[in-house]
């Protein structure tokens, strides 16, 4: 299940984390997916994460 979690408005400090976040999940995600409905989505986005998590060179 994916959830929405939102910022306090007027929040400049978190919304540059948010768009990098945004930018990042739409480079790396988003655009490699080829699924055929909500539970593959979900099976995805979970593999996805933890490739993300502990696997993934930071590039900070």
């Amino acid at each position: 299940m994916v959830c929405s979690i939102y910022i306090k408005p007027a929040s400049p400090n978190l919304n540059g984390k948010v768009e990098r976040s945004h930018l990042t999940d739409k480079r790396e995600f988003y655009q490699l997916l080829n699924y055929k409905g909500d539970v593959d989505l979900e099976a995805k986005l979970a593999e996805w994460e933890a490739f993300y998590n502990y696997h993934r060179h930071m590039v900070a």
